[in-house]
């Protein structure tokens, strides 16, 4: 069962956001297709050069220092509780994660196929998971990942973590106030005579802030013509009272 769980996640990288992608690797031109032109001199870009990315304009850098600020609003409240449902190959999963920053977190996941679901803590660098038999410490390697793909991020305050953001504008979500974001994601484009297409992600990444509390309220990734239907969703509540300890019964 725990497999199966650890399986989905996988399947799923909730850990690397869409707009994190990086350009794919040019392929190898198929016979007969345009040869890439010669080497440019010294100190000159090829003329099949991948064109970088338009400056932001004044508008493009408003927005994304809205979004910057709500990301890390969010890291500055220190304590915050996402659920998220999300399809995977494995299924639909039910995850919930509690946070208490820098160095605290309890998760559990729940597939639908199994009647029980895996929970985990990490308490600074030590982790303990229960599959349903009783709680164990867990492997140096797993606590390791664990931190560097969900806390670390969670804790981060590099700007480069929070990811770029297009403004959507004012919208309603079940009847509160929400400023929307989507996420970002830049492909240099192949300009080179007969080279690979670089097709755009078939998702999109959309936060929604509550005008109210200038925080992330909601996060979905879908596809662009079935944004009811995402394939991940994620909902932001921000109690006060969380407490993520150590297990008390350990085997």
């Amino acid at each position: 069962m725990q497999a199966k769980i650890i399986a989905a996640l996988a399947g799923l990288a909730i850990a690397a956001p869409a707009w994190a992608g990086t350009a794919a690797a040019p392929e190898a031109s198929p016979p007969g297709a345009a040869q890439p032109a010669p080497p440019a001199a010294a100190g000159q870009a090829p003329a099949n050069a991948p064109q970088p990315p338009k400056p932001p304009t004044e508008a493009e850098l408003k927005c994304q220092a809205e979004a910057v600020a709500a990301v890390d609003k969010q890291r500055k409240v220190g304590q915050y509780r996402m659920d998220a449902d999300m399809i995977t190959d494995a299924g639909p999963v039910k995850l919930k994660e509690e946070y208490i920053l820098p160095n605290r977190m309890r998760q559990t996941v729940a597939l639908a196929t199994e009647p029980t679901p895996v929970e985990t803590i990490i308490v600074e660098s030590k982790g303990w998971r229960n599959s349903g038999e009783g709680w164990e410490p867990m492997q140096p390697d797993e606590v390791k990942q664990l931190i560097e793909s969900r806390l670390n991020t969670a804790a981060s305050s590099e700007p480069e973590t929070f990811g770029r953001w297009n403004c959507l504008g004012k919208q309603s979500l079940e009847g509160r106030d929400v400023t929307a974001f989507e996420g970002i994601e830049e492909k240099p484009k192949d300009v080179s005579p007969g080279g690979p297409s670089m097709p755009e992600n078939e998702a999109k990444r959309i936060m929604y802030v509550s005008a109210e509390t200038g925080l992330p309220e909601r996060g979905v990734l879908a596809r662009k013509d079935k944004l009811d239907k995402p394939i991940f969703k994620e909902v932001y509540t921000y109690p006060t009272d969380l407490k993520i300890e150590p297990p008390a019964e350990v085997k």
